[in-house]
């Protein structure tokens, strides 16, 4: 029967072995048993030498020192060499002389520490990525304050320029650039997850091509690219944020491509389904559904790969080829815009990704309209008064120009303790605050709390061209405030402008006073 001892040895995950002074097995516990694969009962009093598998416990060669009368006292660890695309297994071995009545044993402790050490890896990995992010980041705000200089400076260019004098169709390939590099930013923004979700009518069939293009541009000639849309437009919208979207395109493109390993054939495609209730999202009512589906030839997974791949730091590429987070990061997004994913996979023959978006309510067109004149797309009704504070030189004479261009009266602040200062000593107040989310010391949205606090009614913009964690939660808490992401466009900002100017003209119910941060 066993002893309440060596129940709590067997409850160890360690393997525990106990020798005499002649090498004889006194004691093995359950980890120990099964590691060397025998019963602990079999083998009591028989030699460790001819235990089977006893030198995957205990290393043979110090097994004959400890024979020849040595005394062993020590502990260390061994790293053994593993296939491509695993983990080396790590292990600990502690081994401890003991002199009683006269006698010698040997304590002999094992560990096995590859999954402790995968775990500290994936950590290390995590943080390493989260570094990464948040330099992309910063990298990202710094760029789009300098795009929404050249963006807005290039409207009122453009605005200023006769529609037939030759040097607007420079300021037009200015302007397409300058988008382009505000593309560019909101993939540096999307990677390091501080993008802010953009909610709108996309457009599959085109957000698919563009990934699909911009694949072809990297992959090479050897990687066969397609795309299957439904003719004439006719593939539903869905609701949500298209970077986010382009990032789960990616990632499951950049997948693929790796199961190709030199060559092959990659497939984008897209349908509408029309699912029963039980097969989706929302149960008890049939919805209607966008499946877009990413396609390869390569060499496929086995059923114990592709039911763990949607595992955080699950990977089977090489430690310096992935972290195991690209499609947990993909069905994260894809399940905020309501969805699910799926995966079939057989070895050999292929793999294919799955992905099930809600149907949107909106309609979008293929082409964005062009930006109205800035003359005719606000009636200048009266002189608001506009404090703008921003620590960015450059965007706050951006916005300066562009708003007293159509009249407004504009006062500048560079950072909050300025800008709440500003707002107390003017009298009659500001009509409207436009603000920066990421300002040095007193971030953007606690000073607005502060000015909302002195005057509750204040209507104000809130800007940002990166939105951290702790920004974004002072925004939650000022709920109701338009935002406007960087780089904008002239058109843009005055349109907000207006809007919220106008907003509270007519009778309606009392405006609840905001919460005050803490």
């Amino acid at each position: 029967m066993e002893t309440p001892f060596e129940a709590i040895l067997d409850s160890l995950v360690d393997a525990v072995l106990c020798l005499d002074d002649q090498g004889r097995v006194l004691y093995l516990n359950g980890p120990a048993c099964r590691r060397v694969q025998c019963q602990a009962r079999e083998w009591i009093g028989k030699p460790a030498l001819e235990l089977p598998g006893i030198d995957r416990i205990l290393p043979l060669s110090v097994l004959k020192l400890w024979l020849q009368g040595q005394e062993l006292a020590s502990a260390g660890t061994n790293s053994q060499a593993a296939g491509v695309g695993h983990p080396a297994p790590v292990e600990e071995l502690v081994l401890k002389s003991i002199w009683h009545e006269g006698h010698r044993f040997l304590a002999i402790i094992f560990r096995d520490l590859s999954v402790q050490r995968s775990m500290e890896h994936a950590v290390y990995q995590f943080r390493k990525d989260q570094a990464v992010g948040q330099l992309a980041g910063g990298i990202a705000h710094d760029f789009n304050n300098i795009l929404t200089a050249v963006l807005s400076h290039i409207d009122l260019a453009i605005s200023s320029v006769d529609p037939k004098d030759p040097v607007l169709e420079n300021l037009e390939h200015a302007m397409n650039g300058a988008r382009r590099g505000a593309e560019l930013v909101s993939k540096l923004l999307a990677f390091s997850r501080q993008s802010p979700v953009q909610s709108a009518a996309i457009n599959l069939a085109e957000l698919t091509e563009q990934v699909a293009f911009m694949l072809s541009r990297n992959l090479g000639p050897q990687v066969q690219i397609e795309t299957r849309m439904p003719p004439d437009g006719s593939l539903w919208t869905v609701t949500g944020d298209a970077g986010q979207l382009a990032e789960v395109l990616l990632q499951l493109g950049l997948n693929a491509h790796d199961a190709l390993k030199q060559s092959g054939r990659l497939c984008f495609s897209a349908e509408n389904l029309s699912l029963p209730a039980e097969a989706g999202a929302d149960p008890g009512k049939p919805r209607d559904y966008v499946r877009l589906s990413v396609e390869d030839s390569g060499r496929g997974m086995p059923p114990e790969v592709s039911e763990r791949i949607f595992e955080p730091y699950f990977t089977t590429k090489e430690v310096a080829r992935g972290a195991g987070l690209g499609l947990s990061v993909c069905l994260g997004i894809v399940k905020e815009h309501g969805g699910w994913m799926q995966v079939r996979s057989q070895p050999f023959q292929g793999t294919r990704m799955d992905v099930y978006l809600p149907r949107g309510q909106q309609s979008t067109s293929s082409t964005s309209a062009p930006n109205p004149p800035l003359d005719d797309e606000i009636p200048n009704e009266e002189r608001a008064r506009i404090l703008v504070v921003d620590d960015e030189e450059a965007v706050r004479m951006v916005i300066r120009a562009v708003l007293a261009f159509r009249g407004y009266q504009v006062t500048e602040a560079s950072d909050g303790q300025e800008g709440i200062e500003i707002f107390r000593q003017t009298k009659p107040s500001f009509d409207l605050v436009i603000m920066d989310c990421n300002l040095p010391g007193i971030g953007g949205a606690e000073t607005l709390a502060c000015i909302m606090a002195d005057a509750p009614s204040t209507k104000a913009i809130l800007l940002s061209g990166g939105v951290d964690d702790r920004a974004n939660t002072r925004m939650t808490a000022l709920r109701g405030i338009p935002f406007l992401a960087k780089p904008f466009q002239s058109h843009e900002l005055l349109r907000l402008v207006r809007e919220t100017l106008s907003k509270g003209r007519q009778p309606g119910p009392a405006r609840s006073k905001p919460e005050r941060l803490p």
